[in-house]
């Protein structure tokens, strides 16, 4: 295991304990702030060294998002009591504009040839005999 891996689980740890202490100090304890601080920073230089480490971008962002997110929303569900809604369940304006925007982001890229197309035909074009491995 790439030890870059290692340093996007702190900077995930660092990152939900932030959040967290951010949750706490809004509620009126101030001194959480400073864990706050403190767990950004943490986050971002382990997500630093990551990258140093060759961990590529979208793969080391990505999993800190995806997994920030759930660590997130399933720790404030047990700390705060807060509710966990089911996927799907925010589809209104908010969400068809966030769909409309990663749309908009991947025309964009396309457009300025900064996606990296397969080289390969994908599955469906090509012929059967080479298709999941059938002679």
């Amino acid at each position: 295991m790439n030890v870059g891996y290692v340093f996007v689980i702190l900077a995930i740890v660092a990152e939900v304990s932030a959040t967290l202490a951010l949750r706490v100090a809004t509620d009126g304890r101030p001194r959480f702030y400073g864990i706050v601080v403190v767990g950004y920073l943490i986050a971002f230089v382990a997500l630093t060294v990551a990258l140093r480490q060759g961990i590529p971008l979208g793969v080391a962002y990505g999993i800190w998002a995806a997994a920030g997110v759930a660590a997130t929303a399933i720790a404030a569900h047990f700390l705060f009591r807060e509710r966990l809604t089911p996927p799907g369940a925010g589809r209104h304006r908010s969400h068809r504009r966030g769909s409309a925007a990663r749309r908009a982001g991947r025309r964009a890229l396309r457009l300025t040839g900064q996606v990296n197309r397969p080289t390969h035909p994908r599955p469906h074009t090509m012929p059967r005999s080479t298709c999941l491995g059938h002679p």
